[in-house]
C-alpha cells in the first residue's frame, strides 16, 4: 500500500510537481499540485477520506506486474490520484 506519490515533471514548456500523502489509520490522502505554464501558474491543496483498501497510479500498475492475467479476466480495485478516487480495471 503506498505512502507517498510524488511526481516532478520538467517538460513540454511545462513545470509540475503533484505531492500525494497518505495516511492509512486515518484513512485519509493529503495532496498537493503546482503548475507552471506559460507563465501562470496553477495550485491546488487539498484532503479527502479513502477507502480502506487503494493504490495511486504508479502502484498499481507495479500490483499488475505481479498477478496472472488471463485473456477475459478481470481485476479491479480503487485507484487514487489527486484526491479523486477512479474504478481501474485491467482486462487481460
Amino acid at each position: 500500500m503506498p505512502v507517498k506519490y510524488v511526481l516532478k515533471q520538467r517538460e513540454s514548456g511545462q513545470s509540475v510537481d503533484d505531492l500525494q500523502l497518505f495516511d492509512h489509520e486515518e484513512l485519509k490522502t493529503y495532496f498537493w499540485y503546482n503548475r507552471l505554464k506559460k507563465g501562470k501558474t496553477k495550485k491546488q491543496e487539498k484532503s479527502a477520506y479513502t477507502p480502506k483498501y487503494f493504490m495511486d497510479s504508479f502502484s498499481a500498475i507495479q500490483f499488475l506486474r505481479g498477478l496472472p492475467l488471463s485473456v477475459g479476466k478481470k481485476i479491479e480495485f480503487p485507484v487514487i490520484t489527486r484526491n479523486k478516487g477512479l474504478a481501474f480495471q485491467r482486462c487481460c
